[in-house]
């Protein structure tokens, strides 16, 4: 038997299934495997997510996309395609992180199974062809962007744990890109895309071209690719109806009203696009078009802080962020390789892929908490006379600042990776044995700009006087006596819209910016073959040594040093760890044509692990598959995996950020804070124990039908969490005083800052049952005048929980499952298409969609008769999120050998995305909706060509 050598990583889930390649074409996928003939040459080891099977024969689920698959999708990115999948919740996609500031995430492409990965933590191993995939973001979160999306000819999907197989990250599963890597010809892909609205044009251009050299001895890939989306500037769509959760200004302790209401045309009685006083006697007044003072008509339901109804839309600013960001890629990708001997080839490979992204996030806010004086020299005269006479010597007030730019997130992304290698074979003792051995580095480098205004700058700037010679200047200039003079202060005039003049919002406004760069060093070796065989064949081995760097370094601009904006603020992360691997992982076959046993293996294997961080942790898992006879198989995988903590989890110096939260300490009036999250070197692995049972069923009385469903149970010790502003107020408000430090006030008492940092600190549960089945048939088998074949594919996922248990005893430790917005995935997703293809036409009919949800699992929905006190779970009058199908289709015809065209609709219905009103009280663009769950765009066509020669 010839074996060829897989990656690093591949053996350390060898299976003891063999498949033959002839056997697996893409239309033939998901059909039941057929009997090895002695003809057969294997060209590939079965290992969990890396192989070209079914995926419905390894002891932990595997779900395998073919290129067919792929290609009827057409997909921007093939993120986008993946992310479709169940199993998937909660990703990072450049959708959900338009706007995106602190970080530097936005435009990123990511992938996160079961819903256990977030912004700051990265629980899904990627790997391209066997290797990780290096991260693009100190995070730990891999931008699928920089892959070579042309050669990408099958995606595995790995739904359970597999850090012993794979290592760190790998918590979650295993996704894993497997490239064409002998592809000879030229092919290419060119496509356009638009929104049935006439937005978020874009286009995506590839080419790739492969030759053998040396009399076929060796081979050289080159593939490249540029896309770009025009993006979708602010919020042109008429499904926004201004949805807020607000306070109910009507409750009280005792008289059974709901504590939270929620209702459309809704806005903010605290902050127009001018600026709005908020007490004394012109409480209500605000300023238009330049300056021209008016009273704010509030409507009915009037709150601390919003209203419904009257001027909603004039004080409202959920249409300021764009839905979608603007987005310019590249990337190229070269392989060569050369077989030295017969048993010996080496090879080497290079890419490079970069990504410009740009979007507006939110207005530069200040929600009731500005400050003005009644001698301020743009009051009007008869205003300033009225505030005078009151006697008060300030007034509060709070401004949208609509003259000021929008604050922006404007990022440049770029990833380079270089990988030499040798893949070998020997015979040894009678057994084929192969080896592998390769090294790795890559650079990611990541800039973040963001336009925002300087704080001190603007406080000065709007407190605006007229000095003895009646000119207008800052009042710090105003007296010469005072200390903290600035001569270059520009007068603001926040009184209204189309008022501040230019030098004002130059002098206000700069723009913050951060550098980094991640490295990644791999040196890896494995071996991989059949030392002997029991009664019931042949004991397979794997072993392997690698050892990996991480590093990130980088700089940014002074003002970021002192946390002088708005938002952005950011801080340099600095700091490097280094980690050693050996692993071992057998497959033992224990019956074999028994009368009680079709088959049964087990799968072992472990994983030692060293970090110079945190010390030695050890992986393993241990698996079962059993078939009673060829139509069933039973499967069980028991395993303990890990995540180590990310750069930025070790090492980051701070990242600031402005929000508004409701401070219980003082009658929940809204404050303006800044958040800053630092590193925390004391950080361990997460650890986490995964189960893993299902049953996949082949029917021999139905040929080409193959289903399965697989229970997961996941079970996190240490998770690393770094609470939010809100969790950390209330939890120091609700006697949890280790939260309480963390809080700083100025003198007057009122919150200004929350430091945050991450610790080992949660544990978490995850449940839930993935279903899969997949039909194809030959329709003229079933009727013989029929033509064509029909491929039928479902895929579902039900989570049963997805529990956090807080270690700091607070009120928010809640099941997340069915909350329908960022916190938690739905209680069900789903995905099921059909497909037929005759000759050279392709139809396909997607279903894709989420049950109905809540906005949380602590919300007590009533109406009139609502309990009278709420100590752990608040009041509302509506805790219901509407879920969603959407309808795709895709039609495809090949013209002529070489070429084919495509024309692909996403949400072919135009749906609507279901309302998810947001709360009052945060700073996060109020557009109402999820865009991790609900489509916002609306239907969006992508039409193309293929080549192939």
């Amino acid at each position: 038997m010839t074996l060829k050598l897989i990656p690093l990583a591949a053996v350390v889930s060898v299976c003891s299934v063999f498949v033959p390649v002839a056997a697996q074409t893409p239309a033939a996928v998901n059909a039941p495997r057929a009997a090895t003939t002695n003809n057969e040459v294997l060209e590939e080891v079965v290992v969990s997510s890396r192989i070209v099977r079914d995926g419905y024969q390894a002891p932990t689920p595997t779900s395998v996309l073919g290129i067919a698959e792929i290609q009827a999708n057409a997909p921007k990115n093939i993120a986008d395609f993946v992310n479709q999948l169940p199993s998937f919740a909660g990703s990072n996609t450049p959708s959900v992180t338009t706007g995106s500031v602190g970080a530097g995430l936005a435009g990123i492409n990511s992938l996160n199974l079961r819903g256990l990965s977030n912004n700051a933590l990265n629980r899904t191993l990627v790997l391209l062809d066997g290797r990780r995939v290096p991260a693009s973001a100190a995070t730990g979160l891999v931008d699928i962007n920089t892959l070579p999306q042309e050669l990408i000819t099958r995606v595995d999907v790995v739904t359970g744990g597999a850090s012993a197989a794979w290592g760190s990250d790998a918590l979650a599963g295993v996704v894993n890109f497997t490239l064409d890597r002998k592809f000879t010809g030229l092919k290419g892909n060119a496509q356009g895309t638009s929104t049935t609205h006439g937005d978020n044009r874009g286009y995506n251009v590839s080419l790739t071209g492969g030759t053998g050299f040396a009399n076929d001895r060796g081979h050289v890939i080159l593939s490249g690719e540029i896309a770009k989306s025009d993006g979708i500037e602010g919020l042109p769509r008429d499904w926004y109806k201004g949805y807020k959760t607000l306070v109910n200004p009507a409750y009280t302790a005792t008289n059974g009203q709901p504590f939270l209401i929620v209702r459309e045309n809704s806005g903010y009685r605290v902050a127009t696009p001018g600026l709005i006083i908020n007490t004394g006697p012109l409480r209500g007044t605000y300023f238009g078009p330049r300056g021209t003072p008016a009273q704010l008509n509030t409507g009915s339901l009037a709150g601390t802080t919003g209203f419904v109804g009257g001027d909603w839309q004039y004080a409202d600013f959920a249409r300021t962020g764009d839905l979608e960001a603007r987005i310019a890629r590249q990337s190229f990708f070269g392989l060569v390789s050369f077989d030295l001997t017969d048993n010996l080839e080496l090879f080497a490979e290079a890419s490079y892929g970069s990504s410009d992204i740009f979007s507006r996030a939110i207005d530069q806010f200040n929600l009731g908490n500005l400050t003005i004086r009644p001698d301020n020299a743009f009051l009007p005269a008869n205003l300033a006379a009225i505030l005078v006479a009151d006697g008060q010597p300030t007034y509060g007030a709070g401004s949208l600042n609509a003259d000021l730019p929008a604050l922006t997130a404007d990022n440049t992304r770029s990833l380079q990776r270089y990988a030499v290698g040798l893949n070998g074979s020997f015979n040894a003792g009678g057994s084929d044995w192969s080896w592998k051995a390769y090294v790795q580095t890559s650079r990611a480098n990541i800039t973040n700009r963001s336009l925002a205004s300087i704080t001190s700058r603007y406080r000065q700037a709007i407190d605006s006087v007229r000095n003895a010679s009646g000119s207008i200047v800052c009042r710090v200039n105003a007296d010469a006596i005072t200390t903290n003079d600035d001569p270059a202060c520009v007068p603001y005039n926040i009184f209204g819209t189309e008022t501040a003049s230019q030098p004002a919002i130059n002098y206000v406004t700069g723009t913050a910016w951060l550098k980094t760069q991640l490295v990644q060093d791999v040196a890896a070796v494995s071996f991989q073959g059949e030392p002997f065989s029991s009664w019931a064949g042949p004991i397979s081995l794997a072993a392997g040594l690698e050892h990996r760097r991480e590093k990130v370094g980088g700089s940014n601009d002074a003002l970021s040093e002192t946390n002088s904006y708005f938002a952005g603020n950011f801080h340099a992360t600095i700091g490097s760890y280094n980690v050693s691997e050996g692993f071992v992982e057998t497959v033992i076959p224990l019956a074999v044509d028994q009368a009680w046993a079709k088959k049964l293996d087990l799968n072992a294997a472990v994983r030692a692990t060293k970090y110079s961080t945190s010390g030695n942790v050890t992986t393993w898992k241990a698996g079962l598959t059993y078939s009673p006879v060829d139509d069933i198989t039973f499967r069980a995988t028991r395993s303990r995996d890990i995540r180590a903590p990310a750069l930025s989890e070790l090492f980051a110096a701070g990242i600031a950020g402005t929000s508004t939260l409701a401070d219980p300490f003082r009658n929940n009036v809204s404050a303006t804070i800044i958040t800053v999250t630092s590193g925390n070197l004391k950080l361990v692995p997460e650890k986490a124990d995964t189960t893993g049972i299902g049953m996949v069923f082949q029917p021999r009385f139905l040929p080409g039908f193959t289903a399965s469903v697989d229970y997961y149970n996941i079970d996190i010790a240490g998770a690393i969490a770094a609470f939010d502003a809100p969790t950390i107020v209330n939890g120091c408000f609700n006697g949890i005083t280790t939260l309480c430090p963390a809080i700083v006030r100025d003198a007057a008492g009122s919150i200004v800052r929350v430091n945050a940092s991450p610790f080992n600190a949660n544990s978490q549960k995850a449940r839930g049952i993935d279903i899969e089945a997949s039909y194809r048939q030959s329709l003229d088998t079933l009727v013989s005048s029929w033509a064509g074949n029909l491929t039928l594919r479902l895929f579902a996922t039900h989570y049963l929980k997805n529990f956090t248990d807080f270690a700091i005893p607070q009120a928010v430790d809640t099941d997340t499952v069915g909350v329908n917005t960022t916190i938690g995935p739905p209680d069900w997703r789903f995905l099921a298409s059909a497909s037929y293809d005759n000759g050279p036409t392709t139809v396909t009919l997607t279903g894709r969609g989420l049950s109905k949800g809540v906005y949380s699992n602590e919300y007590l929905e009533c109406t009139t008769g609502c309990p009278t006190s709420i100590p752990a779970r608040i009041t509302t009058d509506n805790n219901r999120i509407a879920g969603s199908v959407y309808l795709d289709g895709s039609f495809s015809y090949q013209l002529k050998d070489t070429t084919s065209v495509f024309l692909t609709v996403a949400n072919l219905l135009d749906k609507d995305p279901a309302p998810v009103p947001t709360s009052q009280n945060i700073g996060n663009a109020p557009q109402g909706i999820n865009r991790v769950l609900y489509d916002a765009v609306g239907r969006t066509f992508r039409v193309g060509v293929r080549f192939k020669m």
